[in-house]
């Protein structure tokens, strides 16, 4: 027979040291508040572009135009400087979580989505200014007439 002897188990002890993830989370809080701002943004674009246009159609020259393209700009400069700051933070964030020596995946996963969201947003506040913009030509030259 066979003689067993028992190894020694080794426990190596937890590492009490946190690996600092905050940039990342800023970065996707960032995102999703960018991208739910670039929604609301663009839902209001287009209800407030169609109600012009209706109303346009009704009563002729609508006063309102101005002051909803105004606000409507204001908005969407807030979302761009919202969505910028996530790229940023989201790119630094995404360097930092793949260089450490300890790769810390779930800073990895924050700043990818933190990333994707950001770039959503832009691409949602884009598209809202072009059909804002499609909208104030087309109710200037009377097409809705």
């Amino acid at each position: 027979m066979e003689q067993y002897t028992q190894q020694p188990i080794i426990i190596e002890p937890e590492n009490p040291k946190k690996k600092p993830v905050g940039l990342q989370i800023t970065a996707l809080v960032l995102g999703i508040v960018g991208l739910a701002l670039a929604f609301l943004a663009y839902f209001g674009t287009i209800l407030t572009n169609v109600g012009v246009a209706v109303a346009s159609e009704q009563y002729g020259n609508v006063p309102g135009v101005a002051i909803t393209s105004g606000v409507i700009i204001l908005v969407d400069v807030l979302i761009a400087l919202l969505c910028l700051a996530g790229l940023i933070l989201g790119i630094v964030g995404l360097v930092k979580s793949i260089r450490r020596a300890t790769r810390t995946v779930k800073g990895i996963v924050m700043s990818a989505i933190g990333l994707t969201l950001s770039e959503g947003g832009l691409g949602l506040m884009f598209v809202g200014l072009f059909i804002s913009g499609v909208f104030r030509v087309l109710i200037q030259t009377g097409a809705f007439h």
